[in-house]
């Protein structure tokens, strides 16, 4: 039995749900406890292996993004029943509005305001982030005369209205981004958004979308914005 357990150094099995490890030759539980601190490493690592997903970027190589933050979109209207969404209308950009109103945003209504607009600027952000300043960044742009909107991939209606009453920003609407392919982790939206509302944009980024901050659209022309756009647009401003 020593030398077949030697053999297995490392190895487990599952027996009526109990873990049989083996250690320096012998079974666990029946002489050599393993380290206490082993197992929970081992269990963190099985942890972030469950909630790892594995994406592509320009270059076809593979690379992965641990625990994912979840959008709580979903349990919020489970909760909330009486909650309206209003459809997205296209002349309230650029306009005062300050009724707060949940709106869902489409990539289909990204090409509405294709067809409207000549320039407008799509900044996406974190409403569940306190700390977030890109309510003020569109504020800015708003003020340049610039059609903007600002939409939210993550679900945080109470922190966004307290946000806006704090700041500059004309249209108030809470604006939810609403792609075709569902997922409840925030960041994947971005992508699934980005993939239906740019095409050429998915082919020379691939999923490095997830990183992207916003859309710019210029006389038929789409732009993805990462964090080096951005910059250029808050220092044209």
């Amino acid at each position: 039995m020593g030398r077949q357990a030697a053999a297995l150094v490392g190895c487990g099995k599952i027996m009526g749900g109990v873990v049989e490890i083996w250690s320096g030759g012998r079974i666990f539980g029946g002489a050599k406890k393993l380290d206490m601190r082993v197992i929970f490493l081992l269990s963190a690592m099985l942890l972030m292996l469950v909630g790892c997903v594995s994406f592509k970027d320009r270059n076809g190589k593979r690379f992965r993004q641990y625990a994912l933050a979840t959008d709580y979109s979903k349990q919020y209207f489970a909760s909330h029943s009486e909650q309206s969404i209003e459809d997205f209308d296209a002349n309230k950009i650029g306009t005062t509005d300050t009724t707060s109103a949940i709106v869902y945003f489409s990539p289909s209504d990204f090409e509405r305001l294709k067809s409207k607009y000549p320039y407008f600027i799509v900044l996406f952000w974190n409403s569940t982030c306190r700390g977030a300043r890109t309510d003020s960044l569109s504020a800015k742009i708003e003020a340049k005369g610039i059609p903007v909107i600002l939409v939210s991939f993550s679900y945080g209606h109470e922190i966004a209205k307290k946000k806006f009453s704090e700041s500059k920003l004309k249209n108030r609407n809470f604006y939810v981004m609403n792609p075709s392919q569902k997922t409840d982790k925030s960041i994947v939206k971005i992508l699934y958004f980005m993939k239906e509302a740019c095409d050429s944009c998915y082919v020379a980024y691939q999923d490095e979308l997830l990183y992207s901050s916003g859309l710019e659209y210029n006389n038929g022309c789409t732009t993805a914005l990462f964090f080096k756009e951005l910059n250029a647009i808050k220092e044209g401003l």
